[in-house]
């Protein structure tokens, strides 16, 4: 059974509710005295006008945000139907800027009225009130700008709209826009390989030509058979140079064969690139937790998992394979 509150107690009880009451209205009453301050307080008016232009803002992008996919394009757009909806979207977007920069210049002229009201009527009185009574600019500022607000909200809708005309004019010409992307990808793909054959083609012949010119500047002396560093290697091999070229290697030797294979290699992998859900769309369906198509960390479960797949389908192929396509697959899986 709880013990029963004494007198005492209903006293100590009252005074620190009181206590906490004083403290909130003493806060209430900061806090009110700091927004009367603000209220006439220019700067502090317009840093409130400007974070509730903010929140418009941002109410809008929100507003829009399904749009905002369908407003998407290459990055070098290929197709000149498809790129003038990007044309008439962004005259768009430029014409709701503009009127965001109205209702900006709107609003602060909204925010000067009264005192220019109150200015232009202290000088009709003190010119005898003769003429009409002037009248504050502020209902027809208000007027102006609830319909640039009202223009915003309009040309989003045509934005819109025009997105939906993109998204369906797409959608209907798929098949012709894609056969026309993939065979750019190949011709690109085929163009990349040929320039890295001819950069290695290129690099034989440099080094060709500076052994000869190293010859006509020292022969017959014994220095014409010298070899500075390690020909066959990127940058000679020279420690400083390797790492200023290749940082990750640390200055370690790297074959000039195998830079030329690791470019073959990357344009090989952007010409593939996809994530699996790219890849269906693209009409492929990547073996699952394949790391050609999906990064995945080694030793994980996924990538335990696709290597030993990966392994049961080289044991079956192997009677088929030749050694150096065997030699080739199998370091694909260890690696």
């Amino acid at each position: 059974m709880p013990p029963k509150s004494t007198n005492a107690d209903r006293a100590a009880s009252l005074a620190g509710y009181e206590a906490q009451t004083a403290i909130d209205a003493a806060a209430f009453a900061k806090r009110k005295a700091r927004e009367a301050r603000d209220a006439v307080d220019p700067a502090k008016q317009a840093e409130r006008e400007q974070a509730e232009r903010n929140r418009t803002l941002r109410a809008e992008q929100e507003r829009s945000a399904p749009s905002w996919l369908a407003r998407l394009s290459p990055r070098r757009n290929r197709w000149r139907d498809v790129a003038e909806f990007d044309e008439r979207i962004a005259k768009l977007e430029q014409r709701q800027a503009d009127i965001g920069r109205e209702i900006g210049e709107l609003e602060e002229r909204l925010r000067q009225a009264p005192a220019a009201h109150e200015q232009r009527l202290a000088e009709w009185i003190a010119a005898g009130e003769r003429g009409d009574r002037p009248l504050s600019e502020a209902p027809e500022l208000e007027a102006l700008l609830a319909e640039r607000r009202a223009d915003v909200q309009a040309v989003a809708v045509v934005i819109e709209r025009t997105a939906q005309e993109k998204v369906d004019y797409v959608t209907r010409h798929r098949d012709r826009i894609l056969a026309d992307a993939a065979k750019a990808t190949a011709d690109a793909h085929d163009r990349y390989r040929d320039l890295v054959a001819q950069a290695a083609v290129a690099r034989d012949e440099l080094l060709e030509a500076r052994k000869s010119e190293i010859w006509a500047a020292t022969y017959p002396d014994a220095a014409a058979q010298e070899t500075a560093g390690f020909p066959s290697d990127v940058c000679l091999g020279l420690k400083n140079a390797v790492a200023t070229a290749l940082p990750a290697t640390n200055g370690a030797r790297v074959a000039a064969l195998t830079l030329f294979d690791l470019l073959k290699a990357d344009g090989d992998a952007v010409a593939r690139m996809a994530t699996e859900q790219q890849a269906i769309a693209l009409g492929h369906t990547p073996p699952a937790g394949d790391p050609g198509f999906a990064a995945q960390w080694t030793g994980s479960d996924e990538h335990i998992a696709w290597k030993r797949e990966r392994q049961r389908q080289l044991q079956e192929r192997g009677q088929f394979m030749g050694e150096q396509e065997m030699a080739e697959a199998l370091g694909e899986v260890r690696g």
